[in-house]
């Protein structure tokens, strides 16, 4: 199947000298959590929400254009495997479509899950990522901060038995980002004026969330939330322990291709610091991917504000799928081997525990 067989051609796009504000506006109204940036009639790539939580710039004087991150583009002759490929290096939720320098259509991973299809069923514990979740009676502030820190955008909301009562995302913090604490409209919004994001409760701002439990749970029933919502929660007796989103579904699409490491988000880095991330990713699975079988490695990378000049910090994400079960780390660095070498050193020592868990199992059922 080809990308113009499904392509959305009607397309909500934002100028590379609009303010943040407008985008801000754009994403909330139409309920998206990206928009293709143009400069006249070009694409010059994308500007995500995430990008915008945490930071610190005034969203009615900065510009689109720095928070616009490059991505590659997609061609309406493409097939649908190669997009998925595509995006999931870039890391992203969609892509743009691009015919002779002209934006006529996006494609995301959404339009993707309603269009592959899987023969095969696979075990919860090697789809979801653990839930990071939050209080009902929490607040905004730690909300924000929390999707932030994990590169996340969205968090299961538990009330005090600990039981899932609905789903916070991103797109509910949007009002809070549109203008300056210090502006009119911000105090009009809060009723007190310069009020911080720690007097809004979670529990005012959650929308429902989209469960399955877990004694439930078959990966056709995953797709087919997934082709109606953000996300699926998994529950066990009504406590969210995992999250589901379609990129998830996807890389497991891609178990079948034959180049295991795919990394996004690497955009504007020295040459030399990509060759050597590189390389200490090509040790790792060197040392590591016959013990376990490693059939993919997923590493999502994003850069944040400058210590001092030339100095960026790293947040990297990683997802190490074996044949036996997936791996999740975290990491943070103000350079990226840094940040690398924190990230694999959290999944060896995950590797390594695990490895003696059954080295120790086989040794009682011999002695047994």
């Amino acid at each position: 199947m080809k990308i113009a067989e499904i392509a959305v051609n009607k397309t909500i796009t934002v100028g590379e000298d609009d303010t943040i504000s407008k985008a801000l506006t754009k994403m909330e109204e139409h309920r998206i959590h990206q928009l293709p940036v143009l400069k006249e009639d070009s694409v010059v790539g994308i500007i995500l929400l995430k990008h915008l939580l945490g930071r610190e710039y005034n969203p009615s004087k900065t510009p689109v254009k720095n928070f616009t991150i490059k991505v590659p583009y997609l061609h309406l002759d493409m097939d649908l495997d190669d997009a998925i490929v595509q995006i999931i290096k870039s890391g992203v939720r969609a892509l743009p479509i691009v015919e002779n320098d002209e934006l006529v259509g996006i494609l995301s991973e959404t339009d993707l899950i309603k269009n592959v299809e899987f023969v095969r069923d696979i075990r919860p514990e090697k789809l979801m990522s653990s839930a990071i979740t939050i209080a009902n009676d929490g607040n905004l502030d730690k909300a924000m901060s929390l999707m932030y820190e994990n590169s996340i955008s969205r968090l299961p909301v538990k009330n005090f038995d600990e039981k899932l009562v609905g789903c916070l995302d991103s797109l509910s913090l949007i009002r809070f980002l549109i203008e300056p604490k210090e502006s009119p409209r911000y105090s009009e919004l809060t009723g007190i004026e310069k009020e911080s994001l720690k007097n809004f409760k979670v529990k005012d701002y959650t929308r429902d969330a989209f469960p399955l439990s877990l004694n439930e749970f078959s990966l056709k029933k995953v797709i087919k939330i997934l082709q109606d919502h953000e996300e699926v929660i998994i529950t066990k007796d009504q406590i969210p322990i995992g999250v589901i989103v379609p990129k998830d579904v996807l890389e497991l699409a891609q178990l079948v291709q034959p180049y295991p490491v795919h990394v996004s988000h690497l955009h504007g880095i020295d040459t030399l610091e990509v060759s050597k991330f590189q390389d200490i990713l090509i040790r790792f699975m060197g040392k590591f991917e016959k013990i376990f079988n490693i059939q993919n490695f997923f590493i999502y990378a994003d850069t944040h504000k400058k210590k001092e000049e030339g100095h960026k910090k790293f947040s990297l994400r990683a997802k190490l799928i074996t044949d036996k079960k997936f791996y999740v780390a975290k990491s943070n660095g103000w350079n990226l081997k840094e940040a690398t070498h924190t990230l694999l050193d959290n999944l060896e020592k995950q590797l390594v525990k695990n490895h003696e868990k059954h080295l120790g199992k086989a040794k009682r059922r011999i002695k047994d």
